[in-house]
């Protein structure tokens, strides 16, 4: 049975959802589907910060009338970083993440 594809994705995350559905087996479980769906959102969500940024820039002024970070960039962070943690959860992130490396002093590693 395919899943109803959920009416309030829109753009590139309702495509990657129905590729998705499309891909994989096992949507009848409500809790895959659910993750599914939220990492649609974030994806989305991300998508919406990134136009955001497009158009207003990377800064913006605060009330002094210095340069911030535009807060649609910590929008975009957050959504990515979750939508990353969500295919994680669900099994589909496929490349292994690289082993962590200690770092470097002074030519040696650090304890």
């Amino acid at each position: 049975m395919t899943p109803k594809t959920p009416t309030h994705l829109r753009g590139g995350a309702r495509k990657w959802w129905l590729s998705m559905v499309a891909s994989y087996d096992g949507w009848d479980d409500p809790a895959s589907l659910a993750l599914l769906t939220a990492a649609a959102e974030q994806l989305q969500r991300a998508e919406a910060a990134r136009k955001t940024i497009s158009v207003d820039g990377v800064t913006i002024l605060d009330r002094f009338g210095r340069p911030k970070e535009h807060p649609a960039c910590v929008t975009e962070r957050a959504a990515v970083n979750l939508f990353r943690l969500l295919i994680r959860e669900m099994g589909l992130d496929t490349e292994a993440a690289e082993p962590a490396r200690l770092p470097r002093i002074a030519g040696r590693y650090a304890v």
